[in-house]
């Protein structure tokens, strides 16, 4: 995992930036200027981090998440067409550094269960809090990000109560989401 590197460049930076930065993306869930905050300390939705992710994906353009992209009647005529708003939040140079960064995950690191059959290019991160309480893997591939969270809906209740003991990012939000994006792409 890259937690002490992420953690050391808070420090470097400003937790205030770190802040900032992560509202730029779309978190929408708000946040304290704690030390521990690049390690993931704070509640974020699934869709912010899916939303967030997407924009590295996307060499930090970043679009609004929206759930329903056309509607149309039985005859075929579209009824509604979502249309994006893309907005540039972060630099190119250093959306592709963020990208290399969490493909290595995935290539080798906490995220290798998230491999997708067949070769396809993929950038993720796993998360693990206190006691499995939480786990995530928030991945991407250059056209589509997923947020895949494993939890309580209200409160905090170890996954090993639910028969998941050493559950982890790394294990089953990662092999979920990989297997999901290896059916997607496995024709293509």
């Amino acid at each position: 995992s890259n937690n002490c590197a992420f953690l050391r460049l808070g420090q470097v930076v400003g937790l205030d930036k770190v802040v900032d930065m992560a509202k730029r993306l779309g978190v929408r869930s708000p946040l304290e200027e704690v030390v521990t905050l690049p390690l993931g300390v704070k509640e974020i939705s699934p869709i912010d981090m899916a939303s967030a992710y997407a924009t590295f994906a996307n060499d930090g353009i970043r679009n609004e998440p929206y759930y329903i992209d056309r509607i149309e009647d039985k005859d075929g005529k579209v009824l509604y067409q979502h249309q994006l708003e893309p907005v540039r939040v972060l630099d190119e140079e250093v959306a592709r550094m963020v990208n290399a960064t969490l493909a290595s995950n995935v290539a080798s690191g906490t995220g290798t269960r998230a491999r997708i059959t067949g070769g396809q290019a993929a950038a993720g991160k796993t998360g693990t809090t206190n006691d499995s309480a939480d786990v995530w893997f928030v991945g991407y591939t250059p056209q589509l990000s997923t947020a895949i969270w494993m939890g309580a809906p209200s409160g905090r209740i170890p996954l090993s109560n639910a028969g998941l003991g050493g559950a982890t990012g790394g294990r089953y939000p990662a092999s979920t989401w990989g297997l999901y994006y290896s059916k997607l792409y496995e024709n293509q």
